[in-house]
């Protein structure tokens, strides 16, 4: 998720009071336990200790996150619902630093070919936006929930990760990656995604091997099995992630 991480910047930089308390009745040695996980299993860790409050308010901003791409699906290319205009992003935009909706396909609205089964909204650098409802009279909670989404994941979640990732590898300072990678609240990317079933049948997604990949899959190694088994799919290069920490 985020490209560097502080806690000191940006308008998302401090969790809300519930959240935030919610997160300081975890003991440090829970997150000391996920590092260790992290150096042992090859850095793939699980966290399987947040509060129930958090656990539901994740379940709440997918919810919110679900109705949201379902209203912008009623209004198809439009750019707008019955309650305003829908922050899309568009082919000449640039994927680091795009925020908004983008539709599943292969052209460059979708800002990659990982992305030609996948829609979902992009939230870069701080930035934030809400998306209206169909129906104008209903007030919409996606800004507050995508918010408090972020302040439970970035701050609640990835600073603690890395403080407990300092203090595993014996810094003195166990803000180390907070103070010397910069303002995260600011400078970092995450989304909310989901799977669009392909038109074509048979169709899918397969990974396969190729050169060039950079990024969410920018780079021009697609390679394609004529006549194998995998006929039907198609074959992406490996995807390689350039964030510093993905939950």
């Amino acid at each position: 998720m985020p490209r560097s991480l502080s806690s000191s910047a940006g308008p998302h930089s401090c969790c809300s009071e519930d959240i935030a308390d919610a997160f300081a009745a975890i003991p440090p040695y829970k997150w000391d336990r996920v590092a260790a996980a992290l150096r042992s299993n090859g850095g793939v860790a699980t966290v399987d200790f947040l509060p129930a409050s958090v656990c539901s308010l994740h379940a709440a901003a997918f919810a919110t996150a679900r109705g949201a791409l379902d209203a912008v699906a009623e209004v198809g290319g439009s750019g707008s619902s019955g309650g305003g205009r829908i922050r899309r992003i568009g082919p000449g935009d640039d994927s680091a630093r795009a925020t908004g909706y983008h539709a599943a396909g292969s052209d460059g609205s979708s800002l990659s070919r990982y992305n030609r089964h996948r829609e979902g909204f992009v939230f870069s650098d701080g930035q934030m936006f809400d998306v209206p409802p169909s129906d104008p009279g209903i007030p919409s909670p996606f800004r507050e929930d995508m918010l408090r989404l972020f302040q439970s994941m970035h701050d609640g979640i990835a600073l603690e990760v890395l403080r407990a990732v300092a203090r595993d590898l014996g810094l003195e300072d166990e803000a180390w990656f907070e103070s010397a990678l910069g303002p995260s609240g600011s400078s970092s990317q995450w989304h909310v995604k989901r799977f669009t079933e392909p038109e074509e049948a048979g169709s899918g997604i397969g990974i396969g091997s190729g050169s060039g990949a950079d990024g969410d899959g920018d780079g021009d190694g697609d390679s394609a099995v004529p006549g194998s088994s995998g006929e039907g799919y198609e074959w992406l290069p490996v995807h390689t992630d350039p964030s510093l920490v993905s939950i």
